[in-house]
Order: C-alpha cells, then sequence, then structure tokens
C-alpha cells in the first residue's frame, strides 16, 4: 500500500496499492478507498469482494 499526502484536498491522503499484469509484467497503481488500510483488502476491493470472502484459488 501506498500512501499519498494530497494537501488540500478534501479526502486529505489516497492510498494506492500495487499490482503487476501477469501477462506483460507491467506494475500498475490501483486507487483504493482512504478507509482501507491492507494490502489484503485493498486487492480484494478490487474484485468487489471483502477481505474475508477474496479467497485467491492461485497467486502467481
Amino acid at each position: 500500500m501506498i500512501e499519498v499526502d494530497l494537501g488540500n484536498d478534501p479526502e486529505g491522503v489516497a492510498h494506492y496499492v500495487q499490482v503487476r499484469d501477469a501477462s506483460t509484467q507491467r506494475q500498475y497503481y490501483l486507487r483504493v478507498p482512504p478507509s482501507i488500510r491492507r494490502a489484503d483488502e485493498a486487492i480484494a476491493w478490487t474484485f468487489g469482494l471483502d477481505e474475508q470472502d477474496y479467497q485467491p484459488g492461485q497467486e502467481t
């Protein structure tokens, strides 16, 4: 997780999770809600799931 100070922005900070595309090896940063504090929770959120419901079958 990466936290970026937004200065005068109403949200104050932005949170990003770093992900890698397995087919191209490119890295991306996806913005997640500021209430998310953990990487597992952030990844689950990108799939529309709660952290408890996100159970990947295989990680590569």
